[in-house]
């Protein structure tokens, strides 16, 4: 369950974050290369974020650390006028 939680905090976190980079031929501006963690920074607590595959789909998973303050893995990038859709 807290693998859930810290996955869906991620990625709402990342859906607020707001920068300018080449949209698709759809306009929309993927996040997440599904490979690795490039484009992101983690703020305040040590949670250990990894890119892993979750039902067959690259996926960002964070685990918290015991006695630790909350963690946040956030876009480097600044986005605004966006869709989120789980």
């Amino acid at each position: 369950m807290t693998r859930t939680k810290s996955f869906i905090t991620c990625l709402a976190l990342l859906a607020m974050s707001s920068a300018v980079v080449a949209a698709d031929d759809d306009g929309f501006v993927p996040l997440f290369n599904g490979k690795n963690l490039d484009g992101f920074i983690q703020h305040n607590g040590k949670a250990k974020y990894t890119v892993e595959t979750v039902d067959g789909q690259p996926a960002i998973v964070g685990r918290t650390v015991p006695n630790e303050p909350n963690s946040f893995l956030c876009s480097e990038n600044d986005y605004g006028d966006f869709l989120l859709e789980l």
